[in-house]
């Protein structure tokens, strides 16, 4: 066997999530800080340009575009990213599990769950919509 195992793993990029901070409460309007830390294990980072967005799913979906995040940056090694996200001001009150999400960029692929980046974690990851789920935000009126 030797190492063919590990080389098939790591072939490509590997994207683990460490953590992921931000708070367990928001208002409409207000800005959400958001840091989340991930080793990639792979030996290479993600090759096409990919969108960001953190998702609240709760009562409505909601994608909000992460600007500025490059996941093509995320070579092998460790990386925290720090952001900030305006909820939006009509955002219904309720609890919704925070998300990210990087979708194929071509429009007719974006939203099949099989063209989205899936971190590593077995734990987190929504199959039916394609996301990499952090936790749980409660917003309230």
């Amino acid at each position: 066997a030797g190492c063919f195992e590990e080389i098939q793993q790591r072939l490509g990029y590997r994207l683990v999530l460490q953590e992921a901070t931000f708070p367990s409460a928001a208002r409409p309007g207000e800005a959400l800080p958001l840091t989340w830390k991930l080793v990639n294990e792979g030996f290479a980072s993600p090759l096409n340009p990919r969108l960001l967005f953190a998702v609240l799913d709760g009562p409505v979906t909601v994608s909000l575009p992460l600007e500025g995040i490059d996941p093509r940056r995320w070579l092998p090694g460790e990386h925290q990213i720090s952001t900030s996200v305006r909820l939006p001001a009509d955002l219904p009150a309720g609890e919704y599990r925070l998300a990210l999400w990087l979708p194929d960029p071509y429009e007719r692929l974006r939203n099949d769950p099989r063209y989205s980046i899936r971190f590593a974690n077995a734990e987190i990851w929504d199959e039916a919509k394609g996301l990499n789920v952090l936790g749980t935000l409660r917003v309230n009126p």
